[in-house]
């Protein structure tokens, strides 16, 4: 364990945002690349529901990385829960030599994307007949939208020690990985309720446009016990299971 630890600090990445950079690619291949928010979906038998810009972000580059700010949004109304797909253009004679009109295939979606692109604004129709949901983004950049957001974030692993003396500092090594290089460490939330303490973790994105690299962190939580007897920590993932440790506080 020590070794993987160390192993995930060599690969620690900061990225700023400034407002000069709008784009990773400054030539893109075609009007899909580069960052989009997420601000309506409608369609179905729901009435259309209007979202905050900062919330969803799908960013074409790559790979398709979607970032979530707002976990209390359904998969329905985000589309796609946060994290890095791969893709590819199918070619398809509705669409064949018809500017800005792409078909898409999504790694672990159910259906294919249909996309059209008009000037700042991008329509995704998911193609499931069922729901008929249609999703309107805007076209995102560091100038015009918010380039700050903590995500509760999953955690990989963590070194707890099995045991610690009372009144000494306890460190706790927690890895965890960022969706892309735009991610850095945020803070670690704490709740205490008798001798149990929840944790968890946040990662904060700085930045509108990011790297596609999934980038691997290592912060430190650390306390100091002051009674003795079994301490709980749970860290807690988004999904709201928890990886459970115990130490015998001497």
């Amino acid at each position: 364990m020590k070794t993987f630890l160390k192993t995930l600090l060599l690969f620690i990445l900061l990225v700023s945002c400034t407002n000069e950079t709008t784009e990773i690619n400054q030539n893109p291949t075609n009007a899909i690349e580069g960052s989009w928010s997420l601000v309506s979906v409608s369609g179905g038998f729901a009435p259309t529901i209007n979202l905050d810009p900062s919330w969803i972000t799908y960013h074409f580059g790559q790979n398709l990385t979607v970032i979530n700010n707002n976990p209390s949004m359904t998969a329905q109304a985000t589309g796609l829960e946060t994290g890095s797909y791969a893709y590819s253009f199918i070619q398809d004679p509705l669409y064949d030599g018809l500017p800005n009109y792409y078909k898409l295939s999504v790694s672990n979606f159910i259906s294919n994307l249909y996309i059209k692109i008009e000037g700042n604004e991008m329509i995704i129709d998911t193609g499931i007949a069922s729901d008929g949901l249609l999703y309107k983004f805007v076209r995102k950049n560091c100038s015009n939208q918010p380039c700050n957001a903590l995500v509760h974030t999953l955690v990989d692993a963590a070194a707890v020690p099995t045991t610690a003396m009372i009144n000494q500092n306890v460190s706790i090594q927690i890895a965890y990985t960022v969706t892309n290089g735009c991610g850095q460490f945020g803070y670690i939330a704490e709740t205490n309720s008798g001798n149990t303490k929840t944790l968890k973790v946040f990662a904060r994105y700085v930045g509108c446009v990011c790297t596609e690299n999934l980038m691997p962190i290592v912060s430190n939580y650390n306390f100091t016990p002051t009674s003795t007897g079994e301490q709980i920590i749970k860290i807690e993932q988004p999904d709201g299971t928890f990886l459970t440790h115990s130490i015998t506080i001497q």
